[in-house]
């Protein structure tokens, strides 16, 4: 009989330490082994995590809902 092993989770914190451990230059495959997480899975987060910082250094327009009030007061 085959035992499934349980998927611990990782808080974001965790996963956030790893990404910049990974940014200052340590070895990704050295981290892997250390954490015991899968590299795929660690780069999984490292992308997901540069998708949300570009997404957060966008210039935001103003909000709808101003838009709206401005329009409406013309």
């Amino acid at each position: 009989m085959s035992q499934t092993v349980p998927m611990k989770r990782i808080s974001a914190k965790k996963k956030e330490e790893t990404v910049l451990r990974l940014l200052q230059g340590e070895n990704i495959n050295d981290i892997s082994r250390e954490l015991k997480i899968s590299v795929p899975e660690i780069e999984s987060w490292k992308n997901r995590f540069l998708i949300a910082a570009r997404e957060g250094l966008k210039t935001r327009g103003k909000d709808p809902v101003e838009k709206e009030l401005e329009i409406a007061k013309k």
